[in-house]
């Protein structure tokens, strides 16, 4: 996470109606993959402000990878988890180290993401599984992407190609926020088109706007790992080390 995005970041993720989203399809994705009575080994690689940290925790033992120290700071104090500060793909750990590997938004921000794949794959143990979610389509990239230290927006063919080319087997792939996917493509596409200063979208809405776009994000929870969803402005995947 960049430096100066962590203040209102550090907010943001708590309440936000895409991260609250996003996490009721963590859950689901994880129930649907591991099951609820797993207790595994979880690297949650690229933390940010450790806002899924208590998601993960229902599944297992929880390390935070994290370049950012302040950020770091604040996981270890709220959720008590070990943080491990370190930038992908260079990340100090052993080979097959976890059992169950979580990169939310966080692939985006690598200059070589297929180096931080690989490195992703051989600290993953055999058998276990990666969690990883991505901004979806280059047409919509903007200002937000800039600010955000994006270096690429994906397609799902990509995602699938590039973990299998780091030694994955394809469990499941879906676009997701896609019941509002038309909204936030003519929000994207009108502010590329009428400013081009680099700003943030990622903005609070009214609480009551917020709370009704995360109860309609969050019902397409229902759909992870049963049918995927053709379109959205993100992807997830979900893969394992055979």
């Amino acid at each position: 996470m960049e430096q100066q995005l962590f203040p209102e970041m550090k907010e943001l993720q708590c309440v936000h109606w895409w991260f609250t989203g996003r996490r009721k399809i963590l859950t689901r994705c994880l129930e649907s993959l591991i099951g609820v009575q797993s207790r595994l080994n979880i690297l949650d690689a690229g933390s940010g402000t450790g806002a899924n940290i208590d998601v993960l925790l229902a599944f297992g033992d929880v390390i935070a990878l994290e370049p950012n120290a302040l950020a770091g700071d604040h996981i270890a104090h709220t959720t008590g988890v070990p943080v491990v500060q370190g930038t992908l793909p260079d990340i100090p750990f052993r080979l097959n180290s976890f059992d169950l590997i979580v990169a939310l938004d966080v692939l985006e921000h690598v200059h070589d993401d297929q180096a931080a794949m690989i490195a992703l794959y051989e600290v993953l143990r055999p058998g276990g599984c990666v969690v990883l979610t991505v901004p979806a389509y280059s047409f919509m990239w903007s200002g937000h992407d800039i600010v955000h230290g994006h270096y690429r927006r994906y397609s799902r063919g990509e995602v699938s190609r590039r973990l299998k080319m780091a030694g994955f087997a394809i469990e499941f792939t879906t676009h997701f926020n896609s019941f509002l996917f038309p909204v936030v493509a003519v929000i994207r596409l009108a502010g590329r088109i009428l400013s081009r200063s680099r700003r943030s979208q990622m903005k609070l809405p009214p609480r009551w706007l917020n709370s009704v776009l995360a109860r309609i994000m969050s019902a397409e929870s229902l759909f992870i790992g049963r049918v995927p969803l053709p379109f959205g402005t993100s992807i997830l995947a979900t893969a394992r080390k055979d």
